[in-house]
């Protein structure tokens, strides 16, 4: 509107202009032919007037035309602005309105003195929704769920959506640690309910980080640390909230530094290596040879593979570690050719449809056969299976690597699933013969040990250290061994000794 007003204005003076420009003209025009001044003004002044108006509606046509075209702009800018601001699918606030309300709330914290709390949640399981059912499901999966945050949100909070099935939560004047704790038990009440499509019933959880503002925050340290406190809540079980400590941003800061740490190491080789250990038969000879990663840091010492994997999957470093064990795997493999070699793979690795020909490459171009390795993976991928899974397994497969299914009995795992995806190996999780001098415990080790057989695979048993161990494991009927008792992990010079101390075992290597 200021627009408009403002080019009112200017067609006013001009029409004004041009209105004295053309009485000028006429009274040049006449006196030019020595007309008296009245004989001159009776003569110009119709002429003078006919031309105003002729001027002034010309300017007002002008002017309305104008403004209709002033007032469009702004209303298409209007428009622009708003979506600029908002997110395309669920009509939230998105990340850009988020930040800019935020700073405004962390200004008014520094002014009033008021409480300001932000919560970052993520929906948990979501991505099974778009490999069960499909995208334009999973969009309604979204809309839904940023439609029952709002409803439990108050008018002044603000709802964003940051991510593909991530939200934010701005909470200005709030009442402490309760009330955020509040509106995230508010949050989580909301998405528990069943989500129904076409007779299809979704169940959700989520997964909350919260954290107050403290005097010095930005924005971004906000958004940090609620991202912290959000894994840790999906680290702890998912379907929780967890508020953000000074703990928590210990364990940030290590993991920041370990991740710094792990990029360098991976570009020069200084303290990465693999170790190896032995899977033995009963009969003393050796199935296979595992490797497994080792990490020894100058600042962190020993770092194991349980916090360095989840960091490396976490800031795409997986594929790179990935790539260094199959190397050392295919040296120790040209070294002992009589070995087959078992390879652990992330479970993250899997959602890359290029992993088996990347794999394959990697085997093939170090002159080695793919059946020489067998590929260990979690049962998670058998309950989270994913058309990326299954694709990559099968190409596996087909280019002749075995499948090992490792620490089988930590999860729920189906039988079905087990007989479709044609697993070679069951790896007995070490619990089985830990807990097996119980009656019951040694009928359950016999049952997996029998399930296993039945689906035509070889089964090891895990965590075997002592004698009491391995007479279980073999008396269960498992086909083999591995732990403490044969050998730990070792370097490639100690495996060597291993074997040249044991040579009747490789001798005997199946």
């Amino acid at each position: 509107m200021k627009y408009s007003k403002r080019l009112g204005t200017i067609v006013i003076a001009a029409a004004v202009a041009m209105m004295v420009l053309a009485a000028w003209a006429n009274v040049a025009i006449v006196l030019s032919n020595g007309l008296t001044r009245v004989e001159t003004f009776n003569l110009i002044w119709p002429l003078t007037l006919a031309s105003s108006v002729a001027v002034i509606l010309v300017m007002s046509v002008l002017y309305e035309t104008l403004c209709d075209l002033v007032l469009q702009l702004e209303k298409q800018k209007d428009l622009a602005r708003s979506v600029a601001l908002q997110d395309a699918l669920t009509g939230v606030s998105n990340r850009t309105l988020l930040m800019d309300r935020l700073e405004q709330a962390l200004r008014q914290k520094k002014r009033d003195d008021v409480q300001v709390a932000l919560l970052i949640i993520d929906l948990d399981r979501f991505k099974s929704v778009n490999d069960t059912f499909g995208h334009d499901v999973g969009d309604q999966v979204i809309r839904e769920a940023a439609s029952r945050f709002k409803n439990r949100l108050r008018d002044v909070d603000t709802l964003a959506r940051i991510g593909g099935d991530e939200f934010a939560v701005l909470l200005s004047s709030v009442s402490g640690s309760a009330g955020a704790e509040k509106a995230c038990q508010d949050l989580l009440s909301g998405i528990s309910d069943v989500f129904q499509y076409s007779g299809k019933k979704i169940h959700l959880g989520a997964s909350i980080g919260a954290v107050l503002a403290d005097a010095e925050d930005t924005a971004a340290d906000l958004m940090q640390k609620a991202d912290i406190a959000m894994y840790k809540a999906k680290k702890g079980g998912r379907n929780q909230y967890k508020l953000f400590s000074s703990n928590m941003n210990i364990a940030a800061k290590r993991r920041r530094q370990i991740e710094e740490h792990l990029r360098l190491a991976l570009s020069t080789g200084d303290g990465l290596d693999v170790h190896f250990q032995p899977i033995m038969a009963k009969d003393q000879s050796i199935i296979s040879v595992e490797g497994f990663l080792r990490w020894t840091n100058e600042s962190f010492g020993s770092i194991s593979p349980g916090e360095a994997i989840p960091i490396a999957e976490e800031c795409g470093l997986i594929d790179e570690i990935g790539a260094f064990v199959i190397e050392q795997c295919c040296d120790v493999a040209h070294r002992f050719p009589e070995i087959t070699l078992s390879i652990n793979l992330s479970s993250l690795q899997f959602r890359d449809q290029s992993l088996s020909w990347r794999i394959e490459q990697q085997i093939k171009n170090s002159g080695l056969s793919c059946s020489r390795f067998e590929l260990e993976i979690t049962e998670k991928l058998l309950i989270d299976q994913s058309p990326e899974f299954v694709e990559n397994l099968g190409k596996l497969r087909k280019a002749g690597f075995r499948i090992a299914l490792d620490d089988f009995g930590t999860g729920y795992s189906s039988l079905n699933c087990l007989h479709e995806l044609a697993i070679d190996t069951l790896k007995l999780d070490s619990t089985f013969v830990a807990s097996a001098k119980r009656n019951h415990s040694i009928a359950l080790l016999r049952s997996a040990v029998a399930l296993g057989h039945a689906n035509g695979m070889q089964v090891i048993a895990e965590g075997v250290s002592n004698e009491g161990h391995r007479e279980i494991a073999f008396m269960s009927g498992c086909d083999g061994m591995q732990g403490h008792l044969i050998a730990a992990p070792m370097e490639r010079r100690e495996l060597a000794n291993f074997f040249d101390s044991h040579p009747q075992q490789r001798s005997e290597v199946a």
